[in-house]
């Protein structure tokens, strides 16, 4: 059985645009929770004694069961706490929040793809694919813009579908600041703003670590 009460302990890294959509729902959730750091590129993390596939985020439950990929912990956090309305229960609302939060993981995957790419020796590095990983940030970024008209403005507490997207956003910016976007996709930009003065926007800001040897997606 899964335990849907007790503290939660939150594995992850300060950069990760997943780790993030997971803490940013945790704090507005108002959950009680312990983050521990756990950078999946270091030798001395242990990221493979909580998940399979040494990724991060991964979320251990009061009775030790742990879990991994932020869509799973993510729908775990919304059962827990249905009332808040963290992903909606109207069939084709629910839906269209799943699609973004699809297209924002999407844009996260292939920027990550793209910084890893260029961490690669000059002469080492395909043009062919951080073309086409840059393509599929333009063109998250694009269909993120379109899919938030029904999500916007930003009225209260925000939902999964707000998260996912600022995650992906902020991710983007942090690694790819030459990256022009606010004035292309405005509704973007505003969302950003509207998270920007919340708490568990400031709290989950993406930083590097000092020292480390490898940035920590």
């Amino acid at each position: 059985m899964i335990a849907f009460d007790g503290p939660l302990v939150l594995y992850g890294s300060t950069t990760s645009p997943f780790v993030r959509k997971v803490r940013a729902c945790l704090l507005e959730l108002q959950t009680e929770h312990t983050f521990e750091l756990t950078p999946p590129w270091s030798p001395t993390s242990g990221v493979e004694r909580i998940n399979p596939l040494q990724k991060v985020p991964a979320l251990k439950l009061a009775d030790g069961t742990l879990l991994y990929d932020s869509r799973v912990i993510v729908q775990y956090l919304d059962a827990r706490q249905p009332a808040y309305g963290l992903i909606p229960r109207d069939p084709s609302r629910r839906l269209l929040a799943l699609r973004l939060e699809a297209v924002a993981d999407g844009v996260g995957d292939a920027a990550a793809l793209h910084i890893q790419e260029g961490w690669r020796a000059p002469e080492a590095r395909s043009a062919f694919w951080l073309d086409r990983q840059r393509h599929k940030v333009h063109a998250g970024f694009a269909a993120m813009d379109e899919q938030l008209a029904p999500w916007m403005p930003l009225a209260g507490t925000p939902t999964l579908a707000h998260i996912a997207v600022g995650a992906a956003v902020g991710f983007v910016s942090f690694w790819m600041p030459e990256l022009a976007w606010r004035e292309a996709h405005p509704r973007l930009a505003e969302l950003m703003q509207s998270l920007s003065s919340r708490a568990a926007w400031a709290a989950t800001e993406p930083y590097l670590l000092p020292g480390a040897k490898f940035p920590s997606l």
